[in-house]
């Protein structure tokens, strides 16, 4: 009988009924959206969001900065659970957020002293336009980068590629930056360079996309359409949107 009880309790301590599922979300530094896992005081909107919503569903978070390329292919293959911050279709097949966290929109950026304006995708041909390798900036603009890349100078994406484009437009290197206007905003402040808003795309909503090949992909999308609706989060994500100095 005491062996047979002392069984038991071996077999229930040897169990962790509290074991976390670990889960693992990637993305590039793109401040304000996402920043540095190591800053954590302002590690960026979307992963602020991922851990309140996650919060009470005991959930281990880590988070991971690649360069987008390769964070967005690995989640497609499922070694990562979560890009952070895409557009939709740039996980194929991925698994998205339905409901609007935050909205980013594509702009042009110049020195002031330039009198140039973006009006349409052949005004583009007039200016030689930074961009970083390896990110997507809209269908319409991405297929006329791919038809016309001697108008198009590539930064790599590492070693914060967007201040680099900046001290290459101080430098007349290039003549305009295509950046979203909240990462520009946030960078050019940092850098305290000034620059000036030559035209932007249309806005469109920055996601989280999970991996096709992750078998709990949509119950935790759910949980977190779930929590951008309730209106008992709507406080707490508007200081978040004013923390990151975003207009949602």
């Amino acid at each position: 009988m005491f062996k047979k009880f002392t069984l038991i309790f071996l077999i229930f301590i040897g169990t962790d009924i509290s074991a976390k599922e670990k889960l693992v979300f990637v993305t590039d530094e793109w401040c304000p959206y996402n920043c540095s896992p190591e800053d954590k005081n302002y590690q960026g909107l979307f992963i602020e969001v991922v851990k309140e919503a996650l919060f009470s569903y005991n959930v281990e978070i880590e988070y991971k900065i690649l360069p987008w390329a390769r964070a967005v292919k690995e989640v497609e293959k499922g070694r990562f659970h979560a890009v952070l911050g895409a557009s939709s279709g740039d996980v194929k097949n991925g698994v998205e957020i339905k409901n609007e966290l935050v909205r980013g929109a594509n702009c042009f950026f110049t020195e002031h002293d330039n009198s140039w304006e973006f009006k349409n995708l052949e005004s583009l041909k007039s200016v030689y336009t930074g961009i970083i390798n390896g990110y997507t900036y809209g269908s319409d603009i991405d297929l006329f980068i791919k038809n016309n890349k001697n108008l198009f100078s590539l930064m790599p994406a590492v070693n914060n590629p967007l201040s680099n484009n900046l001290k290459k437009l101080k430098l007349k290197r290039i003549k305009t930056i295509l950046e979203d206007k909240n990462v520009m905003s946030y960078v050019a402040s940092k850098d305290k360079f000034s620059v000036k808003n030559a035209g932007c795309f249309q806005e469109q909503p920055l996601i989280i996309s999970f991996s096709p090949k992750f078998n709990k992909a949509n119950y935790y999308r759910d949980i977190i359409d779930n929590y951008l609706i309730d209106n008992k989060n709507k406080e707490l994500l508007k200081k978040l949107y004013q923390k990151y100095n975003i207009i949602k």
